[in-house]
């Protein structure tokens, strides 16, 4: 084994939501493999050093700490046919999603998967990654445990829809291990990537009853076309350092210090249909909404949706013709009255209405109160 090299390439990742903050959930390879693209993560002790004073220069002679770890990880969100209500057939971005402050429900009757985010949220997982040696005899695992992150999505045309994690976990005492076994096992999905070919977009003015967008990404109705879209999460997660136990960090907490935030980058079109020094002047409360079919499931529809307030307008070049960088914030439902009032707290995005801008296609799935933003996987 310590002559064998790790190889890089081969690696099974797993992660499960723990019942516990910082106690090993041992995900398995049958039940718990996570489809990541990209999975990177490095040690970051917690130090205290003891810096002696002597006639050969300062230097430390006394260093200990808990090693704590960070992460990076993304996914391209993978959707098909919901059928389980158990959770076998979750999107593969389900777990992932959890441990960043997203609760789900599910709804076997309606073929529905709802994942609404809940910024303060704080369920943690356990990650394994095993990593191969390059004879294909053996591996090493590395845990890493009460996983907790801070979330963004991004999608641009030509691509597909991603979920990016940056985050935080304690590696324990038995991180590192060799295991004198093949690297083997985890079933990968088949399930349709989601992507920008693929997608429906609509801007919806409650308080003007006008729809912007409407078509697809390649022909658009009205007079919005959409280029890219960006969110971030804005969820810091704070170190919770203890003076019993073991030293240092033991475990991380959210600690929700901004709204929801993002950017999406249209054409610029006719000013008579779109006029963002309106919007801007006004801060009307816009309906966002994104739905996109998975190639391969036409019957499968996967929707993303909010309500967000413009914050800014940035008239710049691409290619030659004018776009509009439109950053913005994410707003928080309020009550159910239908009145979504402008600048105010608009009404809850999820309630259905005969302009075709209510979300869920689900009646028996209950929001979380406070919880701005949702994406659900319906199969008709």
């Amino acid at each position: 084994m310590a002559n064998e090299h790790m190889n890089f390439t081969e690696r099974l990742i797993l992660a499960k939501i723990e019942t516990t903050a910082g106690s090993d959930a041992s995900p398995t390879p049958a039940d718990n493999t996570a489809e990541y693209t990209e999975f990177a993560w490095q040690l970051a002790p917690t130090l205290r050093e003891r810096n002696v004073i002597t006639p050969y220069g300062p230097g430390a002679r006394h260093q200990i700490g808990l090693t704590t770890a960070t992460f990076s990880a993304q996914q391209d969100l993978l959707a098909g046919a919901i059928t389980a209500a158990d959770g076998s057939d979750d999107p593969n971005f389900v777990t992932m999603a959890r441990y960043n402050g997203w609760s789900v429900q599910r709804n076997l009757t309606d073929k529905t998967v709802t994942l609404f985010c809940e910024p303060r949220l704080g369920e943690t997982a356990s990650i394994y990654e095993r990593m191969s040696n390059s004879a294909g005899t053996d591996y090493n695992q590395a845990k890493l445990l009460g996983a907790i992150g801070n979330w963004s999505l991004e999608l641009t045309a030509g691509n597909e829809l991603l979920f990016n994690s940056e985050g935080q976990a304690v590696a324990d005492t038995t991180y590192y291990t060799s295991v004198n076994s093949a690297l083997s096992g985890g079933s990968l999905s088949d399930d349709g990537i989601l992507r920008a070919e693929d997608a429906t977009f609509r801007l919806y003015n409650p308080t003007g009853t006008v729809m912007f967008g409407g078509g697809s990404l390649a022909s658009p109705g009205e007079n919005l076309d959409l280029i890219s879209l960006t969110l971030d999460g804005n969820r810091d997660i704070a170190p919770m350092p203890g003076v019993t136990g073991s030293f240092g960090v033991k475990q991380y907490r959210v600690n929700q210090t901004g709204r929801i935030t993002g950017t999406m980058r249209i054409w610029a079109g006719n000013l008579d249909e779109w006029n963002m020094y309106t919007y801007l002047l006004d801060a009307n409360a816009l309906y966002f909404g994104l739905d996109l079919t998975p190639p391969g499931a036409a019957t499968t529809t996967v929707r993303l949706a909010f309500w967000l307030q413009p914050t800014g307008a940035v008239k710049t070049e691409l290619d030659g013709f004018a776009v509009y960088d439109v950053p913005f914030a994410v707003l928080f439902p309020a009550d159910g009255d239908g009145d979504p009032a402008a600048g105010v707290n608009p009404e809850q995005a999820w309630n259905d209405d005969t302009a075709n801008i209510g979300l869920i296609d689900d009646t028996n799935i209950t929001p979380p109160a406070g919880a701005p933003i949702f994406i659900q996987v319906h199969t008709t």
